[in-house]
């Protein structure tokens, strides 16, 4: 069996058995301990995160200082098995432990790959060495040119063939493994899963790649037998969201899913987000169904579209999922209460591209187009246009287009400067801090162009109204002058 470890020196065992004897006789609830040494460091850190969850991609930083031996030892809690990840300098490895696991790892910072050891109990050394040696022995055809050739040069016979390949020989080199050590019954499943959904998703997205990497104008059409692969995925039995292979297959699947459901499956159309919720809980359980609908919810949230699914989150956030995925989502749809039509406009003063200051209270009596954009952002250069063709429109009626720029404070000249040189009609404000601003956050823009349509109460008629370039958005507005007026 190859590996990518070299003999142990008596040197690197006594300091792994020295610093393993250090750890506590007992651990606390859910702790670990990650210790090594580290020859021709670049700095004195060594930098250990791991996932909290992989819903938000929260990472935890805990970290490790090199001492002068170039050794270090840390202790911490983790919630469940995870994967750990471990950098210094140009050198990364990933790491699976369980609650109660102690690992020791050392290497030569010059030439990691050719250098690393991996002490601790049989199981803890066995499964991490898996993991190395597995990378190593699937790199050709998993990562780099070598993938992008499978997808763009293999048509679809050839490329299920080539897949089918690489999933058995994945499935050989662990039970090769397994020959030596028992795995826990948790790497053993994430192991399998990592095995099972790369070669599910990577079928999944072939259509995709094919047309991507290939500069194809029109989507990569397969024959109807060829999803007939996903009779023999076992989603509902095998699961880990430590695998990325399978976090990566649940987006691919519900998208493949949705596709064929009857009503519109963009993401522009109202019934999207229903649609898909629909599609999860038909096909999803336990953890996965959970994630799923938090990750949606935080989706439809980013689209202003969260309190209209205000019966599917108040259903989750009575469920078994993680308290952090309802807290997160419970958090945002508090947040998107405030912002569903009917609601007050948040206010903001902000400065004007004269250098003074308006406050949006200033604009009660009056129907007002916001329109969040920033100097760099191509989509939001692209209505510039259609904007100036609006306001020419409503020239003498109560309504008021503004247009706030995220762009950096340092970047002050070159916004009105570009608003300037391109004759930008309308009220044009700053909001210093981009998208960290008060009013950014206080109206929940997590990317430009946004809009919002305010009435002349101040009361936000639509929080998703169209563009300028959109059919239809004259009509919108012109409806909530007329109803503003009765």
């Amino acid at each position: 069996m190859k590996t990518i470890t070299k003999k142990p020196t008596i040197r690197y065992l006594l300091m792994g058995f020295f610093l393993l004897a250090m750890i506590p006789k007992a651990f606390s609830q859910g702790e670990v301990i990650v210790a090594g040494t580290i020859k021709h460091s670049d700095f004195f850190l060594v930098n250990i995160t791991f996932f909290k969850d992989y819903l938000q991609q929260e990472e935890e930083f805990v970290g490790g200082i090199l001492d002068e031996s170039e050794s270090f030892s840390t202790q911490f809690k983790i919630p469940r098995p995870s994967l750990i990840r471990l950098e210094h300098g140009n050198s990364k490895i990933e790491l699976y432990l369980e609650p109660g696991d102690s690992i020791h790892v050392s290497f030569d910072n010059w030439n990691m790959k050719n250098t690393l050891i991996v002490s601790g109990t049989k199981r803890v050394k066995q499964q991490n060495r898996y993991l190395h040696d597995l990378k190593k022995e699937m790199y050709p055809y998993l990562y780099g040119n070598n993938a992008i050739h499978f997808f763009r040069d293999l048509n679809e016979k050839e490329y299920n063939i080539h897949a089918d390949e690489l999933k058995k020989r994945q499935e050989q080199f662990l039970k090769s493994y397994q020959k030596e050590t028992s795995f826990s019954a948790s790497f053993l499943n994430y192991a399998k899963c990592e095995i099972e959904y790369t070669w599910a998703a990577s079928l999944l997205n072939y259509p995709a790649y094919h047309q991507f990497f290939n500069n194809e104008e029109t989507p990569t059409i397969v024959s109807d037998k060829y999803y007939r692969f996903l009779k023999k995925v076992n989603y509902l039995n095998l699961y880990d969201l430590n695998s990325s292979a399978y976090r990566d297959f649940l987006d691919a699947f519900i998208n493949y899913e949705l596709e064929l459901m009857p009503n519109p499956s963009n993401v522009l159309h109202r019934y999207f987000y229903k649609n898909r919720i629909e599609v999860i809980r038909k096909y999803l359980k336990g953890d996965a169904l959970n994630y799923m609908l938090a990750q949606t919810f935080i989706s439809a949230y980013q689209r202003g579209e969260l309190y209209d699914l205000a019966r599917d989150v108040e259903l989750f956030l009575l469920s078994d999922a993680l308290e952090s995925y309802k807290d997160a989502v419970d958090e945002l749809y508090k947040i998107a209460s405030t912002l569903r039509p009917g609601q007050p406009a948040p206010n903001f003063v902000l400065e004007t591209l004269e250098g003074d200051f308006m406050s949006f209270d200033d604009l009660k009596g009056k129907v007002v187009y916001i329109g969040f954009w920033a100097t760099w952002c191509g989509p939001c250069k692209k209505e510039i246009d259609h904007s100036r063709t609006l306001k020419e429109q409503f020239n003498g009626q109560d309504v008021v287009f503004i247009y706030i720029s995220l762009d950096d404070e340092e970047d002050k000249d070159i916004w009105q400067w570009f608003v300037r040189q391109n004759k930008m009609e309308g009220i044009h404000l700053m909001a210093k801090g981009g998208f960290d601003s008060e009013v950014a956050k206080a109206y929940n823009v997590t990317g430009v162009p946004t809009y919002y349509l305010i009435d002349k109460n101040g009361k936000i008629a639509s929080n998703t109204p169209k563009l300028p370039s959109q059919p239809g958005v004259g009509q919108e507005i012109q409806a909530v002058i007329n109803f503003s007026s009765d």
